[in-house]
């Protein structure tokens, strides 16, 4: 039994470290120092219909899905996009409760140096007409 906790705890570590090491091949991720811009995923307004998505690749390139929870620093330049929303059905008509996994078509964004965007999930109309988008921008 301590063996296979240890082995857990191992292999959990392990999947941690390897998380951010894997994310940094993704050029399109600005380090501390460099110029960037911000974009912050985490944040929802569930009454106009905007929830928080978890980015899944930027410019082509896959990110580890928990790696960066709440947002991610990018380098200045237009970048691809692409994440699914985690929608609370209960603030959706006619959806019924609970949470759903929504994907979306990708958004391209042109990040400038100093400025975060927020990046969301928005119901636009129909229920099931879910897009991405930058539903607020301001100066960091």
């Amino acid at each position: 039994m301590k063996r296979l906790v240890i082995g857990l705890l191992l292999t959990t570590l392990a999947a941690l470290l390897a998380a951010p090491v894997f994310a940094q091949g993704v050029k399109s991720l600005a380090d501390r120092g460099e110029p960037r811009g911000t974009l912050v995923t985490g944040v929802e307004m569930p009454s106009d219909s905007i929830f928080s998505v978890t980015v899944r690749a930027i410019d082509g390139r896959e990110i580890p899905q928990n790696a960066y929870p709440n947002g991610l620093w990018l380098k200045p330049g237009r970048h691809e996009i692409k994440a699914f929303g985690n929608v609370d059905l209960s603030w959706v008509r006619g959806k019924g409760t609970g949470r759903d996994i929504r994907p979306s078509d990708p958004i391209e964004i042109d990040v400038e140096e100093g400025k975060t965007y927020y990046l969301g999930l928005k119901a636009d109309g129909r229920p099931d007409d879910w897009h991405l988008v930058v539903w607020k921008t301001e100066e960091s």
